[in-house]
């Protein structure tokens, strides 16, 4: 059997104990307080202060992506600006 957990997309969680890996999404880092990982369920938490400008440029990623994604079905009746 192969051990997919090494490979999995996400964080390795902090615990000594556990070998889960806590999947985080751009949504989860800019609007969620905690992260919790499934298995064990500690909780991560950022420090917002010191993380001002990296959330700062994660929120500009966040917006260009929701931009991109609305000119997929852009119909030519609309402009939308940044």
């Amino acid at each position: 059997m192969i051990n997919t957990q090494n490979t999995a997309p996400g964080i390795p969680c902090p615990t000594e104990s556990c070998d889960h890996k806590i999947k985080v999404s751009l949504e989860d880092l800019l609007f969620q307080k905690v992260v919790k990982c499934p298995h064990c369920l500690v909780e991560l938490t950022m420090n917002r202060e010191a993380s001002k400008e990296t959330i700062s440029a994660m929120a500009e990623l966040h917006n260009a992506l929701e931009n991109a994604e609305s000119a997929k079905t852009f119909t030519g009746n609309s402009v939308r600006y940044p």
